[in-house]
């Protein structure tokens, strides 16, 4: 079996692409697997699951139940797959031509405790740490770093680096009253500038061109706006690394 290094990064960089279900639940521990896909006896890339299961397996014996795991497959619909067929499937399949797992929940009790979010920086190259590397990020509420650290050494298994940062992610709460304030103004504007534009083209004394260059500027400046702004979201969201997984 081709295996490759892999990394351990606890805590969140600025490119990090949290996702919303971790932040709508207040998940800001994360436990990431920095998985390469290099190896050098083969050109492909290559996807070493082993860790990956190691940590999977742990986790289930923390809940006392197995995470529920999905794959998003290439031509395929997203689907959930059991912890015992994922391992075969990776058993049996050249490491090359695997596809990697997208998403996993674990819960104890009934209680959402842990996510799984996978992130392909091997599509896009990324920043360091993360560089050509397929990410597996677990966020919790609390830290499970010891539990999923002592998983890895009863697998056998070591990371090459343990990384640390002390980065906060992306607090969509602070945002999200300035960006529903700012959304409903725009809004309004645009349907101030709608109507205003159909009073004018339904206006019998007006002559269209004149009303276009009257309305004009209420139709343009709405639209910059509204450019300008999803722009910067994006760019925010994105950190400063334009491509993210």
């Amino acid at each position: 079996m081709l295996r490759t290094p892999f990394q351990i990064v606890l805590g969140t960089h600025d490119t990090t692409p949290v996702p919303a279900a971790a932040r709508a639940h207040g998940f800001t521990q994360r436990f990431a697997l920095v998985q390469s896909t290099h190896a050098s006896a083969v050109a492909d890339m290559v996807i070493d699951s082993v860790a990956l299961l190691a940590l999977i397996r742990v986790l289930d014996a923390h809940c006392a139940t197995p995470g529920s795991l999905f794959w998003d497959r290439p031509g395929r619909r997203r689907q959930r797959v059991e912890l015992d067929a994922l391992a075969a499937y990776y058993r049996d399949t050249a490491p090359e031509n695997h596809d990697p797992l997208t998403a996993g929940e674990w819960r104890r009790g009934g209680r959402l405790v842990a996510l799984l979010h996978t992130e392909t920086w091997c599509n896009v190259g990324g920043p360091a740490p993360y560089h050509d590397s397929l990410t597996y990020s677990f966020y919790s509420a609390t830290d499970l770093s010891g539990l999923l650290f002592d998983g890895l050494r009863r697998a056998d298994l070591a990371p090459t680096s343990v990384i640390t940062t002390t980065s906060a992610p992306p607090r969509r709460s602070r945002l999200a009253l300035k960006d529903t304030l700012f959304l409903t103004s725009l809004a309004g504007l645009s349907l101030a500038s709608l109507l205003f534009l159909g009073m004018q083209l339904l206006d019998p004394t007006s002559r269209a061109e004149t009303s276009l260059d009257v309305a004009g500027p209420w139709i343009a400046g709405p639209l910059v706006l509204a450019f300008v702004y999803v722009t910067a979201y994006l760019i925010a969201r994105r950190g400063r690394h334009p491509f993210t997984p």
